[in-house]
């Protein structure tokens, strides 16, 4: 593991770093550090703390780390309500997938449906970091 050469106070006093899951660089590395000390996720596994950066994320986890990213690590959703018919209310991501449509950052996968366990792809991840970060791709 390798730790890059300038890390900030905050980063220190965090001692976190991640053991990487798959290949890896040193950029990637510090970025997965940067990932977890912002709050967005805790990994994949907590012995050894680990990220897994080559392995899928599911549509309901997207909608955990996209929130915590933007909110913070602190950050709880409102309870869910039921929207999607197969998100199950209450279920571990069944708030954080609601709070993303409630935010007209998710309007599902079709059908009333989210499709939770679909992982995300590319296409997907584009519009849920746009939409949440509101971020400006094109024009003025």
């Amino acid at each position: 593991m390798i730790r890059p050469p300038a890390l900030s106070r905050r980063d220190l006093l965090a001692g976190l770093v991640f053991t990487l899951s798959g290949s890896g660089a040193t950029e990637r590395e510090w970025r997965c550090d940067v990932a977890v000390i912002g709050g967005g996720t805790g990994g994949c596994a907590a012995a050894p703390l680990s990220f897994c950066p080559d392995a899928s994320v599911l549509r309901q986890q997207m909608a955990a780390f996209l929130l915590k990213t933007l909110e913070g690590a602190s950050y709880e959703p409102p309870d869910c309500e039921g929207v999607f018919d197969d998100v199950p209310c209450p279920s571990t991501f069944a708030d954080w997938i609601e709070e993303l449509a409630d935010r007209d950052i998710t309007g599902g996968c079709g059908g009333s449906n989210f499709c939770p366990a679909s992982p995300n792809t590319r296409g997907q991840m584009a519009v849920f970091l746009t939409k949440t970060f509101r971020l400006l791709l094109y024009g003025p």
